[in-house]
């Protein structure tokens, strides 16, 4: 993933989130063009409604709080991600049904995908 396509899908992510969860990972970029990398402890602060800001999607930590997310948006069963040959699929398992909720290049984008299709 590339750093513009990482930063768009971070964006889409920020959008898509009902809420952020402590230890997560942002970013934002200031007037002079430097980035800044806060680290959310549960109150999103203001700079969240910035247009250049984002969520940082190759973070691990925010890649487990955006699977918690989607897992909550779902509801009863759970989610889970599986690599396939040339993409990743997130998939709501509820008994023995799965169904593809998620589609993307990279587990990232399969759970952004997953969080905006939500109910």
């Amino acid at each position: 993933m590339t750093d513009e396509q990482a930063r768009e899908l971070g964006r889409r992510a920020l959008k898509a989130c009902p809420r952020l969860l402590s230890g997560m990972q942002g970013w934002w970029v200031d007037s002079q063009g430097s980035r800044h990398r806060p680290r959310i402890d549960g109150s999103p602060g203001p700079w969240i409604t910035r247009p250049d800001a984002g969520l940082d999607v190759r973070d691990p930590a925010t890649l487990g709080c955006l699977l918690a997310l989607v897992r909550e948006a779902w509801g009863r069963g759970t989610v889970e991600v599986r690599s396939r040959k040339v993409d990743y699929v997130a998939l709501h398992r509820w008994e023995y049904t799965y169904t593809e909720v998620g589609l993307g290049a990279s587990e990232a984008e399969a759970l952004v995908a997953a969080l905006e299709a939500a109910p």
